[in-house]
């Protein structure tokens, strides 16, 4: 009798699951884009912070140096007068250290400005083969 109920039961189970249909109206998709961040205005912002956190740091290190570039400053500083001053005088070698410094900064810059251009063309990229 036990089984019998049993046997009943799973048949209306049966019919009452059967009588459920599931249709796939819009099939799933992948969006190419992130929903987040947007990856070139971050690289963006990266590259200016770091730029601005490299000209802060210059600009303080060059007011805590504690040489004085004119004698009128000197003057205003110490509050004593400034009878006179020593130009700066450089080497040839000293000029030619200055010429391969400023030449060092201009290539890290390039170097710089184009690792973000290689950044985002590889993001342009890789949206392009997933989408």
């Amino acid at each position: 009798m036990a089984e019998r109920d049993n046997v009943t039961l799973r048949g209306e189970v049966e019919t009452q699951t059967d009588a459920v249909q599931f249709r796939v109206i819009n099939r799933p998709t992948l969006s190419g884009v992130p929903a987040a961040p947007n990856r070139p205005m971050l690289l963006a912002l990266v590259l200016f912070a770091g730029i601005g956190a490299g000209a802060g740091a210059a600009f303080a290190l060059g007011h805590l140096q504690t040489s004085f570039p004119t004698a009128a400053k000197l003057e205003r500083a110490s509050g004593l007068p400034v009878i006179g001053s020593i130009s700066q005088m450089l080497s040839s070698e000293a000029r030619e250290e200055r010429r391969r410094k400023l030449k060092l900064f201009y290539t890290g810059s390039f170097a710089l400005v184009g690792v973000f251009a290689l950044l985002i063309v590889a993001e342009f990229v890789q949206r392009g083969i997933t989408a």
